[in-house]
């Protein structure tokens, strides 16, 4: 049995019944499959890659997340973090779809000025700024050899 799930009959040219155990869509060619992936927003390419091996194996093309990140960022952009990725030479460059991933929880980050009463905090170094409950938390840190912005 196929990807997709169980047998169905179809009518060949005779008009007789056949047993087929593929789905349609394992039918197109991969880049046709590829071209209609391209289309979907990342929700429904990740449930397509939920269903099979087979699926699965498509829906990871780096070439189908590179267009996705294309598509929803603009080809500059695209084009700069692939620039980036070449420079970085020999090592092991993250696939695509780790780089949208981790584009779209920045998309989930939101930030805004606080208001700060007295004295501005000199600039620091060596620190660390954390979210605990909703309160950012400073740890640590210091003020040596930090230059104060002119």
């Amino acid at each position: 049995m196929g990807c997709g799930g169980g047998e169905r009959m179809e009518e060949d040219e005779a008009g007789t019944a056949s047993s087929s155990s593929s789905p349609p869509i394992v039918q197109l060619g991969y880049d046709q499959v590829l071209s209609v992936l391209r289309l979907l927003p990342p929700e429904a390419v990740l449930s397509f890659a939920a269903t099979c091996r087979v699926f699965r194996a498509w829906a990871s093309s780096d070439a189908l997340w590179e267009a996705l990140c294309c598509r929803d960022w603009g080809s500059r952009a695209t084009a700069a973090l692939a620039e980036r990725r070449r420079d970085r030479g020999g090592g092991l460059q993250a696939p695509w779809r780790r780089v949208y991933a981790e584009v779209a929880r920045l998309g989930a980050l939101s930030a805004r000025r606080v208001p700060a009463r007295g004295a501005s905090p000199r600039p620091r170094a060596s620190h660390s700024l954390n979210l605990v409950a909703g309160w950012l938390v400073l740890f640590g840190g210091g003020c040596e050899g930090v230059r104060s912005p002119s």
